[in-house]
């Protein structure tokens, strides 16, 4: 007779991680404040989040034209994003997965509005005008990615990641 088989190892919860890393943090949060150090979080979470965004637009742009590129890499960003900010910069919220993961992707619709009009709008009409030639595409990608973060953080932190008793419906 064969021994029953165990459940496969479960992936440390996000709590424990968060309070694995809170004796790090700690000291951080009491300088800055607890507030300033999540957006500081949120800026790295979303940082680590931008190479996987440029490398794939560099990618995507090989086979689409720039302004569809700059979509389709903001998809694999915004996966890149989510997982990382959930694991790291937000509290449970209770909610299910695909609820937080939907409020997350309305977010990342508005942070892409806003990275696409920057973006399109320097790559086609300010850097002819000043010359600019010094890969004009990353620049102008990296410059619209970093014009979200602070809208973002306020998206995400009000409703991809509020706990289902502070989300307004």
């Amino acid at each position: 007779m064969s021994e029953p088989t165990k459940p496969p190892p479960q992936h440390e919860d996000q709590v424990d991680m968060r309070a694995r890393l809170r004796p790090f943090l700690q000291p951080i949060a009491r300088f800055c404040g607890e507030e300033r150090l999540r957006f500081s979080m949120f800026v790295v979470a979303s940082g680590l989040s931008v190479p996987v965004n440029l490398a794939s637009r560099v990618l995507f742009s090989l086979v689409v034209p720039f302004e569809i590129a700059v979509v389709l890499s903001q998809i694999c960003g915004m996966v890149t994003a989510f997982t990382l900010s959930k694991r790291f910069v937000f509290e449970p919220s209770g909610r299910p997965v695909w609820s937080e993961f939907t409020k997350f992707t309305l977010v990342n619709i508005v942070s892409l509005a806003q990275t696409w009009i920057v973006a399109v709008g320097l790559v086609k009409f300010v850097w002819p005008v000043v010359g600019m030639s010094f890969y004009p595409e990353l620049t102008g990608h990296l410059i619209g990615l970093a014009t979200s973060a602070f809208t973002s953080f306020v998206g995400h932190k009000r409703l991809s990641f509020a706990r289902s008793d502070q989300v307004t419906r």
